[in-house]
């Protein structure tokens, strides 16, 4: 008798197993992404690179959804996976709507937008620098985007470069002279420096200074803004 009834416990046992075995998914690990790149897609809101994360959140959280529908009995996650397709429509269309609106907002009355490709010589002619363009803007009041390049102080400044970008192709080495403007704090204004991009206002001159080289002077054209404004 009590052998019927240990075979019955071990029966009992191994049928409970094979239900807590069948009844077991696992949670999906697209989805998971997903909702984690709907999470980051608060970066959208500050570069419009970071837009590829929502959309790379959406694709993973769609190929998550269809995956769960077809091997239901095997996947878990359809309420993790829908929220991060959620999140990520929800952010991306907020975040560019917020860079669209900054964009045609941030030029102040009486600056025209430039950039740095208005101040590169012409391809046709590469030894013309300055080039004409950039003449044309000598005593202009003009508006640019562009970051600090290093320097030994941080706070306080009264001066600084300002270059095309911040890769390593730049900061390692010496930029050309075209992709840096020398900025000029003004009224006792000091900037402080910052890794993210600047948007500076201001009056845009063109300088040329005496550099002493071996054998003489050389004459160094160098791109100068009296900031008016630096954000």
């Amino acid at each position: 008798m009590r052998t019927d009834l240990n075979e019955m416990h071990d029966i009992g046992s191994a049928i409970s197993d094979q239900e807590r075995y069948q009844t077991y998914k696992a949670v999906s690990v697209l989805a998971v992404a997903s909702l984690g790149l709907g999470l980051l897609s608060l970066l959208a809101f500050f570069n419009w690179i970071f837009g590829a994360i929502p959309l790379v959140g959406i694709l993973m959280g769609v190929v998550a959804i269809r995956q769960i529908k077809i091997r239901r009995h095997e996947l878990t996650g359809l309420p993790i996976a829908s929220i991060g397709v959620i999140l990520s429509m929800t952010l991306l269309a907020a975040g560019w709507g917020w860079l669209t609106y900054d964009y045609y907002t941030e030029v102040r009355e009486g600056y025209q937008r430039i950039t740095y490709d208005d101040l590169r010589p012409p391809e046709d002619n590469p030894g013309e620098f300055p080039p004409a363009r950039a003449k044309a803007l000598d005593g202009q009041k003009v508006f640019i985007k562009g970051y600090m390049f290093p320097s030994d102080r941080t706070v306080g400044l009264k001066e600084f470069t300002l270059c095309r970008d911040n890769k390593d192709c730049c900061f390692g080495g010496q930029p050309k002279p075209y992709d840096m403007i020398h900025v000029k704090m003004k009224n006792g204004d000091r900037a402080t420096f910052s890794k993210w991009q600047r948007k500076v206002d201001g009056v845009f001159r063109i300088k040329y200074e005496e550099r002493k080289v071996p054998g003489g002077v050389q004459i160094q054209t160098v791109y100068e803004l009296e900031v008016d404004l630096l954000r």
